[in-house]
């Protein structure tokens, strides 16, 4: 099932009661193996999980469902310990392992239905690239890098495949523009505050929103007024605001893109 899920009181009377048995049992570690207590993960939020679960699929439901219920499991919150010396639970060492392995099954599966072709133009695109298997790193992360790799495979494997491809199709079409230097400019904040749903959505609408690295100083301000107009209008149509003041900024920035192109 790949729809938003239907959201129903019995769903969140059981991700609820997950969480709280999740929270009981970090207490109870705390209070009965107190030198367990550092390596454990952090307590769950019920109402920021719930609320994120909410936008998603049934599918998604089920994964966050099976994911806390595995830490329930005895010898879970034991200490395992990484080839780098990162120590943590065997819960948490495990379920990146765990997450890896799911996005890789994702991107072969995409691969498999959409494969880069020369013929059709997508053997560079963006979301060709990202469907390279991962490498699992988790023996070669640092301690001090743990806790941000964790968040961030999580994130991507809690979300659908449908939701994960959007998100990471945005944040792969953001460093295109930093890399092609409008990292700096109102429309590229304008994207990151989009959803990225309605990114993918415009680009898809819009095929002027392609481009190449620009060459020399009138195809670079060219480029940007194009690009800038076109998310401009994206924006709106989305039912984004900008502030007044964001508005005079746009329009200047129009007219500085306009004018170097023209000079």
């Amino acid at each position: 099932m790949t729809g938003k899920i239907k959201w129903r009181k019995i769903d969140e009377q059981k991700i609820r009661s997950v969480i709280r048995q999740f929270n009981a049992k970090l207490r109870r570690v705390e209070r009965t193996d107190p030198h367990l207590a550092p390596y454990q993960p952090q307590y769950l939020n019920a109402n920021s999980i719930v609320k994120e679960l909410k936008k998603g699929t049934r599918q998604d439901f089920n994964k966050a469902i099976n994911r806390y219920q595995r830490y329930l499991r005895e010898g879970s919150e034991r200490i395992g310990e990484t080839k780098s010396g990162v120590r943590r639970s065997r819960w948490e060492i495990r379920e990146a392992k765990l997450d890896i392995a799911t996005i890789n099954a994702r991107r072969r599966a995409e691969l498999k239905r959409h494969p880069p072709s020369t013929e059709k133009g997508t053997m560079g695109t963006i979301a060709s690239q990202n469907l390279k298997p991962r490498k699992d790193t988790t023996e070669e992360i640092p301690p001090n890098r743990w806790n941000d790799f964790v968040a961030s495979l999580e994130r991507q494997v809690l979300m659908s495949g449908g939701r994960a491809k959007a998100e990471q199709y945005k944040a792969n079409y953001l460093k295109a523009l930093r890399n092609t230097q409008f990292g700096d400019t109102l429309f590229y904040s304008m994207i990151e505050r989009m959803d990225a749903a309605d990114v993918v959505a415009g680009y898809n609408e819009n095929e002027r929103l392609a481009f190449d690295i620009p060459y020399g100083h009138e195809e670079y301000s060219l480029l940007a007024a194009e690009l800038a107009q076109s998310w401009y209008d994206i924006f709106k149509q989305k039912g984004y605001r900008l502030s007044k003041r964001e508005e005079e900024v746009f329009q200047n920035q129009q007219t500085l893109f306009e004018l170097f192109a023209n000079s």
